[in-house]
């Protein structure tokens, strides 16, 4: 039987990404304490956040049997502001919403 499941990832800012567990496969294999800076887009570290900060909290959830063991529901910290725009009416995401990161639970990738 195949392994199904993602991963919940939070920048240091709070910011939610989930990744596909295989592509957190690879993400296992990178030193981590070589990516402290940031300069251009080429020497930005994998999966960083777009607002610059170290990836600091992951959690693998597990859908083998489609159970989604060991997600965590996250609280929020800040709801994402929108605005709308005068031409067409449509909403925009102008600050996006952040999460508290959790005490106890998932790992530092920086570890």
């Amino acid at each position: 039987m195949s392994y199904e499941g993602y991963v919940q990832v939070l920048c240091e800012n709070g910011h939610y990404h989930t990744l596909d567990a295989y592509d957190m496969i690879v993400s296992d294999s990178i030193d981590w304490q070589m990516y402290r800076g940031y300069g251009s887009d080429e020497a930005r570290k994998p999966w960083a956040c777009f607002c610059g900060k170290d990836m600091v909290w992951v959690n693998q959830v597990d859908e083998t049997n489609c159970e989604s063991v060991g997600y965590v529901e996250l609280e929020v910290k800040t709801e994402a502001r929108l605005c709308t725009c005068d031409d067409c009416g449509n909403k925009h995401v102008k600050e996006q919403m952040t999460y508290k990161i959790p005490q106890g639970r998932g790992e530092d990738p920086r570890a």
